[in-house]
């Protein structure tokens, strides 16, 4: 009943909020000396948020799948190995942290099983989006190795207030449809 596209508006706007999180990670340690910033390709995080890999088990496959190809190019790391801690922001290897990345149990969820031809076969686990996430390590603005320019991060976080607006705008409008009809069908 949910549907296709309501379901890749929720899997737009999970990506959404986890890139407000890297956003604001970043924002937050604009004075930490050595940070490195964070962000994500948001076309590769969708696609990993609808990719499903089977029933309940997608999180581990999607997770290893990004792991193995998340190396790019002009200085950025992926941020598999090199993930903040989640925490109150202290410094480690990594920089400040604040944002999770990657699966908290390393062997995913539990696969669903059907046990008899009745039962509804469940739905497909997306893949994990933080596959996406990449550490920015090939530039530095400032002596101290720091590469988080503050104005461009305001600027990004904004851009994404606004495509995360628009997709809440695009589903509340879906559920009113949805309203008007189950209204309608009652007269």
């Amino acid at each position: 009943m949910w549907g296709r596209v309501n379901d890749e508006l929720a899997a737009g706007l999970e990506v959404l909020a986890l890139r407000q999180r890297l956003l604001a990670q970043n924002v937050a340690n604009a004075e930490t000396p050595g940070y490195k910033r964070y962000d994500l390709d948001f076309a590769r995080a969708l696609e990993a948020a609808l990719a499903g890999r089977g029933p309940a088990g997608g999180q581990a496959a999607g997770w290893a799948a990004g792991a193995a190809g998340t190396a790019g190019t002009g200085g950025a790391e992926p941020a598999v190995a090199a993930a903040p801690a989640t925490g109150a922001g202290g410094a480690g290897a990594a920089g400040a942290g604040g944002v999770a990345v990657g699966p908290a149990v390393p062997g995913g969820r539990l696969s669903l099983g059907v046990t008899h031809p009745g039962h509804l076969p469940g739905r497909w686990a997306p893949a994990d989006p933080a596959v996406a996430v990449y550490r920015e390590t090939g530039s530095s603005l400032r002596n101290d190795g720091n590469n988080v320019d503050l104005d461009a991060e305001m600027a990004r976080m904004a851009e994404n207030g606004v495509h995360y607006q628009a997709l809440v705008r695009q589903l509340s409008d879906r559920i009113a449809l949805l309203r008007t009809v189950i209204a309608e069908g009652r007269r």
